[in-house]
């Protein structure tokens, strides 16, 4: 094994990979603060579950960390990756089949109304 800074070592070039793509994606996932009054207003939603869906997401995270760290020590990367690129495509596939389609009369997306908006109609 090479040690960091050897010639042939990439030691650094993955410590500077790791903290970009750290800094992007928490950087990223940190501004929810920022958005949050515009949320309110564009959607028309409540505080309560707006924060509740934010801290759900938060939640989540802290509880799979664990299971994902023990079955990348498990299974290792690459099975690791494929199972998760599947079940994310057959969760999101599933989320897809879910939703109401854009040309269902109770739809309050319909094209035919005018301005799209996701405030409720009353």
């Amino acid at each position: 094994m090479r040690r960091l800074g050897e010639p042939g070592s990439y030691g650094w070039a993955v410590v500077g990979v790791s903290t970009a793509v750290n800094a992007l994606t928490w950087g990223a996932r940190s501004t929810f603060a920022l958005f949050y009054v515009a949320i309110l207003g564009d959607f028309a939603w409540g505080r309560g579950p707006t924060a509740l869906g934010y801290s759900l997401s938060w939640l989540c995270f802290i509880l799979f960390a664990p299971l994902a760290g023990w079955l990348y020590d498990r299974t290792g990367t690459y099975a690791l990756a494929l199972w998760l690129a599947v079940a994310a495509l057959a969760l999101s596939s599933l989320a897809v089949a879910c939703t109401p389609h854009p040309h269902d009369p109770e739809h309050p997306l319909r094209p035919d109304q005018g301005e799209a908006s996701l405030a409720p109609t009353r």
